[in-house]
C-alpha cells in the first residue's frame, strides 16, 4: 500500500529510496536465514560446477522470487486474498 500510494501521488524518487531500502533488508535476513538452513560454503571445496549452479538457484534466485512477490503484494493487493484473510480472522475471532 505504502509504494502504490508513492507511485499514485508521483513521488518516483521515494519510491525508489524504499524499494532499494526493503531490497537491502530482504538480502540481509536471507542471507541470515539462508546460511542457517544450507551452512556455509567453503571456497575450497572440490565441487563440480553443475552442483555450484544448483546452490546459485537456490540462494539466489529463489530469494528473489520472493522479493518479488513481497514488492507485488505491496503494490497490488488481490480482492480474494483480503476476503480470504477477512474469512480468516472471522473464523479466528468466533463470528
Amino acid at each position: 500500500m505504502i509504494l502504490k500510494e508513492a507511485l499514485g501521488q508521483g513521488h518516483y524518487w521515494i519510491t525508489f529510496i524504499f524499494l532499494a531500502a526493503l531490497a537491502v533488508i530482504f538480502i540481509g535476513m536471507a542471507r541470515i536465514f539462508i546460511s542457517m538452513t544450507y551452512g556455509r560454503v567453503s571456497i575450497e571445496e572440490n565441487i563440480p560446477q553443475g552442483s555450484r549452479q544448483g546452490k546459485f538457484f537456490w540462494r539466489t534466485l529463489v530469494p528473489g522470487v520472493f522479493f518479488v512477490l513481497a514488492v507485488w503484494m505491496g503494490m497490488y493487493f488481490p480482492s480474494w486474498f483480503s476476503s480470504a484473510l477477512e474469512a480468516a480472522a472471522k473464523g479466528l475471532r468466533g463470528v
